[in-house]
């Protein structure tokens, strides 16, 4: 019979050597690291203990939930309604003003350009 240490209490197995009670951690065993004391730092306590949001009726007595009264406008020009419809009953057609976007400016060609490579 071998021993693997004077201290190392063992069991008998099956093939006639004694094996140890306790063996070496192997890859498949992980060894948690130990979580280190609570920590010394002085954390100040909670400065407001409320929550940040407003409450609903705070809400509705500043006039958040109240809506604006609907003001209907105008979607045309009455003036030029009114001309539109002139035209209409003195002539009897309605004219369409045509709204010509300006010719786009044209620049004056500039100079060529003198090839620095070439000088």
């Amino acid at each position: 019979k071998s021993q693997v240490g004077p201290a190392t209490p063992t069991l008998p197995s099956p093939g006639g050597n004694t094996l140890p009670l306790q063996c070496s951690p192997t890859s498949s065993q992980r060894v948690l690291p130990s979580k280190p004391p609570a920590s010394a730092i002085y954390l100040p306590p909670i400065l407001e203990a409320r929550s940040h949001l407003r409450p609903a009726s705070l809400c509705q007595a500043n006039g958040a939930y109240s809506r604006e009264q609907f003001k209907p406008r105008a979607t045309r020009d009455l003036e030029k309604e009114k001309q539109r419809l002139q035209n209409i009953f003195a002539t009897g057609k309605d004219k369409q003003e045509r709204k010509r976007k300006p010719p786009p400016v044209r620049q004056a060609n500039p100079a060529p350009e003198l090839d620095r490579f070439e000088e």
